[in-house]
């Protein structure tokens, strides 16, 4: 378990290095709108969004409370995967008990 927190906070770190130099040397909107122009572009959200979905499928049978799922699919689909890379690291003990083999 320990390889795992250490894989999780080590993801989170690189994930949100890498987030904060997009930040600062960026231009979300225009960068956005060239990438959404191309066919891979376009491919790429489906693909982003379809692992938000599926991942909020597992938060809904993990948390067992709509509220409590809800806000963290919220907090998913407007801040990315490192909320579901938080989730993850709050939830392991939880995740390990209802699926034995993970």
């Amino acid at each position: 378990m320990k390889k795992q927190y250490l894989l999780i906070i080590s993801t989170i770190i690189g994930f949100s290095t890498a987030l904060i130099w997009a930040i600062v040397y960026g231009d979300f909107w225009q960068e956005s709108a060239f990438i959404y122009s191309m066919p891979w572009g376009k491919i790429m959200l489906i693909d982003l969004y379809l692992g938000f979905v599926l991942f909020s499928l597992f938060v809904f049978k993990i948390e067992g409370s709509i509220s409590k799922s809800l806000v963290w699919v919220v907090l998913l689909m407007t801040l990315g995967n490192v909320i579901a890379l938080i989730y993850l690291l709050t939830r392991i003990r939880i995740i390990k008990l209802k699926f034995k083999e993970f």
